[in-house]
């Protein structure tokens, strides 16, 4: 399912987020129709 934001662990020096799981979501792209960036 889609967890909320509050479930992820931003960290700045990366540009990252860490998930529940532990796993790094690196920012991938801009999604111009949303206007916000996508992290993966």
């Amino acid at each position: 399912g889609i967890l909320p934001k509050e479930s992820f662990i931003y960290r700045r020096q990366s540009d990252s987020f860490i998930c529940p799981e532990g796993e790094e979501l690196k920012r991938r792209n801009f999604n111009k129709k949303r206007q916000q960036f996508e992290y993966m």
